[in-house]
């Protein structure tokens, strides 16, 4: 079964490889528990392999989630700037790539359309 990399080798060797291609996967978890770093994790390898990424965030602003992955040494802006990474920010922006509320059937638009 093709895999993806998460970005965190020790994680990588826990799921046998990475997250299996094609899976619906969510990450859930308490505040703090690193869940926003795991994505950015995951984003930022799956452009370097060169995928283009739709990054969902529903509690994070996108300028926070970008500044967050800078501090990590992943400069998503870059990726940003490309076209290649896209970040939907499901409820605090305003703009082409935001949403107004989470509704499901709008996210999933925004996701065709990012493709």
């Amino acid at each position: 079964m093709d895999r993806l990399s998460t970005g965190i080798g020790k994680l990588d060797l826990m799921l046998e490889g990475g997250i299996p291609r094609g899976f619906l996967v969510a990450v859930t978890g308490e505040p703090g528990t690193g869940k926003s770093i795991l994505c950015q994790h995951f984003a930022w390898q799956g452009y370097k392999e060169g995928d283009k990424v739709i990054y969902v965030t529903t509690e994070e602003s996108r300028g926070s989630i970008l500044e967050q992955a800078e501090l990590l040494g992943m400069d998503m802006r870059k990726g940003v700037e490309e076209g290649r990474i896209i970040v939907i920010d499901a409820l605090l922006a305003a703009d082409e790539w935001s949403l107004t509320s989470l509704d499901p059937e709008a996210l999933v638009q925004k996701v065709i359309d990012a493709k």
